[in-house]
């Protein structure tokens, strides 16, 4: 499957998210999914095989820059996993990732996922826009809220960010401008 999408860290929550978040009265929020990824090998400085549970959802995926020059265009393949192919894959050494995703229509229509990142990443949010369409992709303007465009910084992605810490992290996200976000 063909993935295009742009990835930013965010600079400041909306207050209808936050407000949503503390209630549960969920209106632009549309999903809330707490995902553990695991990324193989371990070896490698950047791991590029997933092992996710999400919610009650279990894959094994590989994605893959289809281009050298733009990391919003890659192959994602994934194979779907019962519960008991998760568990025999959990038990693999790899490097980990615990975060909350929420699907929220920031317009109307119009989705992005915000990543809470939890434990040793804690403080760190991102937010993905998705597209079916390269040019609505290419013609995309980011909301107000979102700090640095972090698409082509491979040094921010998934299977770079796992089995690190914020500290481990903070030289990167600091060229970005970026402060720590937390959800209270």
């Amino acid at each position: 499957m063909l993935e295009l999408e742009v990835t930013f860290l965010l600079q400041s929550f909306p207050p209808a998210f936050v407000e949503e978040v503390q209630t549960g009265n969920y209106q632009n929020i549309k999903s809330k999914k707490e995902i553990l990824d695991c990324y193989f090998p371990r070896s490698l400085d950047h791991p590029r095989i997933r092992l996710r549970k999400n919610g009650e959802t279990f894959e094994l995926t590989k994605k893959v820059a289809l281009s050298t020059t733009d990391a919003s265009i890659q192959e994602e393949q994934t194979l779907v996993l019962t519960a008991e192919e998760y568990q025999f894959f959990a038990q693999l050494e790899g490097k980990k990732i615990h975060k909350t995703r929420y699907r929220y229509e920031y317009l109307p229509g119009e989705f992005a996922e915000i990543d809470v990142f939890h434990g040793a990443l804690s403080g760190l949010v991102l937010v993905d826009f998705e597209f079916q369409d390269p040019a609505k992709k290419d013609n995309f303007s980011k909301p107000e809220r979102c700090g640095g465009d972090i698409t082509q910084d491979a040094t921010i992605a998934g299977g770079i960010l796992a089995g690190k810490s914020y500290q481990d992290i903070l030289p990167l996200i600091q060229r970005y401008d970026y402060t720590p976000l937390f959800l209270t």
